[in-house]
């Protein structure tokens, strides 16, 4: 819980506040709806830039960095680095003319890519099929795992099914000699 914590102020501090900030041209628009949308905003980041949790990046620092791209138009990404190296990213496939057209194009993929880890975690009854390792879906063949090999999302990775978690038929007994010298 502390690391989710101290991630979502790492990434609040880099967004833009809600105040239509004529320097980022959100001069007609703010950014968000009102301050809860904000604020659901960065929880997906932190989700989406940890693969659910599955990355630790407690030690990183983050930014938002728009890039040009030869076709002169802007990307917006939030990169998480350590020691000047960026080690991981969120990174959308659409751009825009402006930095509020960028932004909004990050915001849209963030929402995408969250939705996609969302439906990969089991729903109250549907636990039975899960194992152990990243989250999944019950036997219904539904979702994948959320491991990492091409990307956050990529449904493969160094993760892959995990093993099935025993299960006790019953608990540990108290009956032992142990626990009878115990008692003496």
């Amino acid at each position: 819980m502390g690391n989710a914590q101290s991630l979502y102020w790492k990434i609040n501090s880099v967004l833009p506040e809600n105040k239509g900030q004529s320097s980022w041209g959100f001069e007609k628009a703010n950014p968000f709806t009102d301050d809860k949308d904000r604020e659901q905003f960065v929880h997906a980041c932190v989700t989406v830039i940890t693969n659910n949790g599955h990355i630790n990046l407690q030690k990183y620092t983050f930014r938002l960095l728009f890039a040009r791209r030869e076709d002169d138009r802007l990307v917006a990404r939030i990169v998480a680095e350590l020691d000047g190296i960026i080690r991981a990213k969120i990174e959308p496939d659409a751009d825009g003319k402006d930095q509020a057209e960028a932004f909004n194009a990050l915001r849209r993929d963030v929402e995408t890519k969250l939705e996609k880890i969302l439906r990969a975690v089991p729903s109250e009854g549907d636990f039975e099929g899960v194992v152990a390792g990243p989250s999944q879906r019950g036997p219904m063949g539904r979702g994948g795992s959320c491991g990492g090999g091409g990307g956050p999302l990529s449904g493969g990775g160094p993760f892959g099914r995990g093993k099935p978690i025993p299960s006790m038929d019953f608990p540990p007994s108290y009956e032992g000699e142990d626990v009878k010298l115990l008692k003496n």
